[in-house]
């Protein structure tokens, strides 16, 4: 029986897959480095998702706050994607 087959059969079960997607900036040492130019990157690419809570109508004091939080989860999984590729011997 093919998969096709046997999705149309289950289709009571369901299935999670979770995965780390990829950050916003293009490398996780960009969160590390606190070089001046590295830092205004940094500052940039703040600016840059609260712009994006902006165009969805959030005020500018939330959407900084926000861009915050979302610029900390990022750093956070950057830096639990390295202890687990230390800790697997990559």
């Amino acid at each position: 029986m093919d998969l096709a087959s046997r999705l149309t059969i289950k289709k009571q079960h369901h299935i999670a897959h979770v995965y780390q997607a990829g950050i916003g900036m293009p490398d996780r040492d960009y969160y590390f480095r606190t070089d001046s130019a590295t830092v205004r990157i940094q500052k940039a690419y703040k600016k840059y998702v609260g712009a994006l809570f902006q165009l969805t109508g959030t005020d500018m004091a939330a959407a900084t706050k926000n861009a915050d939080i979302v610029y900390g989860v990022e750093k956070t999984a950057c830096g639990i994607a390295l202890k687990q590729m230390l800790s697997s011997g990559m």
